[in-house]
């Protein structure tokens, strides 16, 4: 394998990692905002404060999830010849 393709790979392993992380992440977070509904259904009043953050950082973890499936697919092309340089 030449150097540019293992470069490539590992860009793309890298950045599909970031996407795995982001998702694993936003299930965490999704999980306590569920619980949240439920204490909030059966009358109970929940943290707004907690509530916000979750809700903040669950859109950080969309873009995480974005920005690592569009690096993952827009690695540079092994065929260009200027990349093989």
């Amino acid at each position: 394998m030449n150097q540019a393709y293992q470069d490539l790979v590992r860009q793309r392993v890298r950045s599909s990692d970031r996407a795995f992380q982001a998702i694993e992440e936003s299930r965490k977070i999704l999980s306590q905002l569920e619980a949240f509904v439920v204490v909030t259904a059966a009358g109970g009043a929940p943290d707004i404060k907690v509530i916000a953050q979750l809700s903040h950082d669950l859109r950080g973890n969309v873009d995480e999830l974005l920005v690592g499936l569009v690096e993952a697919r827009t690695a540079p092309d092994i065929n260009n010849k200027e990349t093989e340089a």
